[in-house]
């Protein structure tokens, strides 16, 4: 998450802590959405989803299960 911050910064919860992305933010989830369309080949018609998917698979996980929310109890704006 942290290498997003970078481009997208309105989704980390401050410029000192960058990890995990900040659910408070209303930049956030249009940011994970359109990430995975484009993985997935969700917003194109099922003829070509096959060939431009950048994944083939119905299921991806991004990780997430295993980072500290340190940031997130120290954020007031996610609080």
């Amino acid at each position: 998450a942290a290498s997003w911050c970078a481009g997208y910064p309105d989704i980390c919860p401050s410029r000192a802590c960058q990890q995990p992305l900040n659910p408070a933010s209303n930049a956030t989830f249009p940011l994970i959405e359109e990430l995975l369309s484009e993985c997935t080949g969700a917003s194109i018609n099922e003829q070509k989803k096959q060939m431009e998917a950048l994944f083939p698979y119905s299921l991806l996980h991004l990780g997430g299960d295993e980072v500290s929310y340190t940031c997130w109890e120290q954020s007031e704006e996610i609080q």
